[in-house]
């Protein structure tokens, strides 16, 4: 029996199937370097999952454009909104990975997500760092040094006032407040001069109106002889 010609439907891609074999190879190649570079697939097969369907078969991986790219981000945010920021994010990340792997091994010639707009994910603090309405509590708190306490006991909890104060003000490090010297206050412009110990460099620091009164009875009730600011004195703990 004659068999007449094959329709369009009929008629099977091999190039996009020889396509598609290729990329699966690839994805399964680019899992074995992350597994020889000690690093786990399973946040790469959780992303590729997400880009997967987002482009519905293997052949667009290789020919992804950057407003494509662009617009997986707007699909992850949008089609999947139990997804934080964070997470949209690192899927970004890992995807963005393997097209620089991809690039690398010279299969491709750009990062499709190399300039695309990313995500801003809110920063977060971290978990030991008090709270605003935390931080408020203990600066309250603070903030009566002088309730029936004797002397010892009244310095201590002043200078903790103030300390911490000047910290939650400036965003200065306890270091840096005890390498603080009187030059380096301007108490008109309610500003000071950080000096940053670990990089040894400068940076402005500025004072809100509590901070400018209290360190400035400071200085007048504390500075030493020498006209200095005694920076490692306020920061020392009490023996």
């Amino acid at each position: 029996k004659k068999v007449g010609p094959k329709t369009q439907k009929e008629i099977k891609p091999k190039k996009h199937i020889y396509q598609e074999e290729a990329l699966q190879n690839t994805t399964r190649t680019y899992q074995r370097y992350l597994k020889l570079q000690g690093r786990s697939t399973k946040n790469f097969r959780h992303a590729f999952g997400y880009l997967f369907r987002f482009l519905g078969n293997y052949s667009e991986l290789h020919y992804l454009s950057y407003n494509q790219a662009q617009s997986f981000q707007s699909y992850l945010i949008e089609e999947h909104r139990q997804l934080s920021p964070a997470s949209v994010s690192n899927i970004i990340g890992v995807v963005s990975g393997f097209y620089d792997y991809q690039k690398q091994q010279g299969m491709i010639a750009n990062n499709p997500f190399a300039l695309i707009d990313r995500i801003k994910v809110p920063q977060k603090l971290p978990s030991w760092i008090p709270n605003e309405k935390e931080m408020a509590r203990l600066l309250e708190a603070l903030g009566h040094f002088a309730n029936g306490k004797n002397l010892r006991a009244y310095k201590r909890d002043y200078k903790a006032h103030i300390l911490c104060e000047l910290l939650y003000s400036t965003g200065m490090r306890i270091s840096e407040a005890a390498e603080l010297r009187l030059e380096d206050i301007n108490l008109e412009d309610a500003t000071l001069l950080i000096h940053d110990v670990k990089t040894r460099s400068q940076r402005t620091g500025f004072l809100n109106d509590y901070v400018r009164r209290i360190l400035q009875i400071y200085i007048q009730e504390f500075r030493n002889t020498t006209g200095q600011i005694p920076g490692a004195c306020l920061a020392a703990k009490e023996t």
